[in-house]
């Protein structure tokens, strides 16, 4: 049987153990936590897709903007102070869609697959 090096008791102590019988080692996994995040997230991406929605019918039928229909011209409105709405949502968006994706992918990589 294998030694313990010399370790301060508690976590030093008991990370070692885990570290020389990995098979011992147990770990909390937040699946309530990880799950809660996950709808936090898509709640966010919910609202900022209907935003998105709003902005492109705004552009569209009010200000006569074809954003949706021309992408270089979306590409340069963040250019412009009052036409910028689109784009900065997009972005948001993206960012958003990162973080779910990335938090999706950890849940479900450590077997708590909640869908």
């Amino acid at each position: 049987m294998a030694q313990v090096p010399n370790a301060v008791g508690g976590y030093p102590k008991l990370a070692t153990h885990m570290g020389m019988f990995p098979e011992l080692a147990v770990f909390k996994q937040f699946g309530d936590i990880s799950a809660r995040n996950l709808l936090y997230l898509q709640a966010e991406l919910i609202m900022l897709h209907k935003e998105l929605l709003e902005a492109e019918n705004f552009d569209d039928k009010i200000k006569g903007l074809f954003y949706s229909k021309n992408f270089s011209e979306l590409l340069r409105s963040h250019e412009l102070k009052d036409d910028r709405k689109q784009w900065d949502l997009i972005l948001r968006l993206r960012e958003k869609l990162k973080e779910y994706g990335k938090s999706l992918a950890t849940t479900i990589f450590h077997g708590r697959s909640l869908t």
